[in-house]
């Protein structure tokens, strides 16, 4: 029951981790878009 529970907790903080992890990666991929986005009718309005 005990090596259950400790199965179960670690379960649980890698699944956190790895939601963690990936929510990251997608701000951070979000961020450069919009970045890029912003640049990019940046340059299209001042060259038009």
């Amino acid at each position: 029951m005990i090596a259950c529970f400790c199965l179960g907790v670690y379960s649980l903080f890698f699944y956190s981790l790895f939601f963690i992890l990936y929510s990251f990666i997608l701000l951070f991929f979000y961020s450069a878009g919009v970045v890029f986005f912003i640049s990019f009718v940046f340059n299209f309005f001042g060259l038009g």
